[in-house]
């Protein structure tokens, strides 16, 4: 999976889905975001799920254009995906 913003200033957003074992969604988990190059892209460090299991992650694309990856954590579980800045 990977999250493309074509420039300085351009905004996409990543949605985190939290299911429990049983594939129903979690409420008011918190999932984190660590960005691994913050010269490419801004996301917000954390945010709660809503009654679908799902948070919202706004990534805004600053510098010039380049590669990196976000990692989402909630719990003990993480999932990285790719992040391309393609144009500025």
């Amino acid at each position: 999976m990977a999250v493309e913003v074509a420039g300085s200033g351009d905004t996409e957003v990543v949605f985190v889905k939290v299911m429990d074992s049983d594939k129903r969604p979690v409420p008011d988990q918190t999932v984190s975001a660590t960005i691994e190059d913050t010269s490419v892209a801004t996301i917000e460090d954390h945010e709660v799920t809503n009654e679908k299991g799902l948070a919202r992650f706004p990534v805004t694309g600053i510098g010039m254009p380049t590669f990196t990856k976000l990692t989402f954590t909630a719990g003990s579980v993480s999932t990285k995906i790719d992040v391309w800045k393609i144009g500025w």
